[in-house]
């Protein structure tokens, strides 16, 4: 990709129009109730010279996970649905586009596409293809700085989709999903026309047991069936989440027993790559940090302390310099769920290309840490001036916002067995016979961090893949002997 020419290194009138523009306030909401991320009508006409527009019909699908990153497509007109399934014809849908929006930006790290799209109405489509837009991109500051916010904005949804399957039950999300969708017309209590198994593609869950959900809330007096739809009679409590300063007093001393050895323990999820690729697009060029070293502060936190809290204002970015940082999602009822590592040289709180974001997740020294803090200010000005830091933003921000989809996923479309499988054989090593070994065992309540689980559901599996011979206890560590098929939907491959 071409660098950014030099004249933009100094303030040019467009980026000044830029940063005074009306920025988008996220909430903490699903991908089903976001504001519009329409490009401009300039970039519109820009990018629609950079291919052929054309007619798709209604239910098409345009783009399927797996498929090679060949192409982001424009909407001109009509309108397009995302979603990840599997084999079994289940979905989950993450979201609709409209005119003005695009999609496929994900496909910056090179990996081939992980979500499918299909067209809700008859739409105009121009495929662009994907180095013709990474081109626009690197010579476009206005464009550079859109696809990055609606990646971060997308990483938002993404996170609160996976903390709503992870850490609360189908009543819960079936509750949240009717009360956002009618307050979205302007009216908490107006009836939402929708089926059943829209609501299960919604909210990670099967018709049928959405429909017993559905009896459970009328019988209790919470919901009526209206000729208009499903209406709330009794409007749901807000997702708990813990209090703000409250969430890591915990953390905030040192360690012992079982709960040093989770805060120690390798983090799988968010991992998902070999490390010699999480090595090459994760970690900052050693040129580059140190010129963000002269921009920012050093902090130093000891194993325990929280280096930053979710649901507090996303004021700084910061890299870690040193050590390591467990990312992890919270209740207010004591369960937590692991998003993964943070190693020297990557970085983490983007969301602050969002004005007034709150953080997702909480990030918590694993080992003693130097964090490098960077305010908006200076973050915003050496995204504008360094190009190849820009390049290198939107392919993380890509790469993990893939991570989010890819956990959603399996929240959403296997039981708590098949999670539990496919995280046992991530962590396990191929042996001569065949079979695979995990010698540093996780504790329960760490395997269930991990998949969404309580530690009780996590001790009833295990005790069922022992008694069924598909795992066993060997030198202190577990054998698996029922190796995961590898598929399309859950194969990343870089091309």
């Amino acid at each position: 990709m071409n660098a950014v020419p030099d004249s933009h290194e100094q303030i040019h009138p467009d980026r000044l129009a830029i940063e005074k523009a009306p920025a988008v306030r996220m909430h903490a909401v699903a991908a089903h109730i976001r504001p519009r991320w329409a490009l401009s009508p300039r970039l519109v006409e820009h990018l629609s010279s950079l291919g052929k527009p054309r007619t798709v019909q209604a239910g098409t699908v345009f783009g399927q996970e797996g498929d090679p990153p060949d192409h982001i497509h424009l909407i001109l007109s009509g309108s397009v649905r995302g979603f990840v399934g599997d084999d079994n014809g289940r979905r989950l849908v993450l979201g609709e586009l409209a005119a003005g929006e695009y999609c496929g930006e994900m496909l910056f790290d090179g990996f081939a596409r992980c979500i499918s799209t299909v067209t809700l109405a008859t739409s105009s489509l121009v495929a662009v293809p994907r180095h013709a837009f990474m081109h626009a991109m690197a010579t476009d500051l206005e464009l550079q700085l859109h696809v990055m916010r609606k990646l971060a904005m997308r990483v938002i949804t993404s996170t609160e989709l996976v903390r709503r399957l992870a850490l609360t039950d189908v009543r819960d999300r079936v509750q949240q999903f009717l009360l956002e969708s009618a307050s979205a017309e302007g009216n908490p209590r107006a009836p939402v026309n929708v089926s059943q198994q829209a609501i299960g593609d919604r909210v990670g869950a099967t018709r049928s047991m959405v429909n017993r959900v559905l009896k459970a809330m009328t019988a209790d007096g919470d919901l009526e069936h209206t000729p208009g739809g499903i209406a709330l009679k009794r409007l749901p409590a807000p997702i708990a989440r813990p209090p703000a300063g409250d969430l890591h007093r915990e953390q905030s001393a040192r360690f012992a027993g079982e709960r040093s050895e989770r805060l120690g323990a390798p983090s799988i999820n968010g991992n998902m790559l070999p490390a010699r690729v999480r090595n090459a697009l994760l970690a900052l060029p050693a040129e580059l940090l140190q010129e963000l070293r002269a921009m920012g502060r050093l902090m130093h936190y000891a194993p325990g302390d929280s280096v930053c809290e979710e649901g507090t204002p996303a004021e700084f970015f910061g890299v870690l310099i040193r050590g390591r940082l467990n990312m992890t999602l919270s209740s207010s009822n004591g369960r937590s769920f692991a998003l993964g590592t943070v190693l020297p040289g990557e970085y983490f709180g983007e969301l602050v290309l969002i004005e007034d974001a709150s953080r997702m997740a909480s990030a918590t020294a694993a080992e003693s840490c130097e964090v490098l803090q960077l305010d908006r200010t200076a973050f915003m000005r050496i995204v504008q001036q360094r190009a190849d830091f820009a390049r290198h933003l939107t392919v993380r921000l890509s790469m993990r916002l893939r991570q989010l989809t890819h956990m959603a996923k399996q929240l959403a479309l296997l039981d708590v067995q098949s999670r539990i499988l496919s995280l046992l054989r991530d962590l396990s090593d191929m042996r001569a016979d065949g079979s695979r070994y995990i010698a540093q065992v996780p504790s329960q309540h760490q395997i269930g961090e991990c998949v969404g689980a309580s530690r009780s559901m996590v001790n009833r599996v295990m005790r069922e893949l022992s008694a069924r011979g598909l795992i066993l206890t060997q030198d202190a560590g577990i054998v698996l002997l029922c190796p995961r098929a590898e598929t399309p939907q859950n194969r990343l491959s870089l091309t």
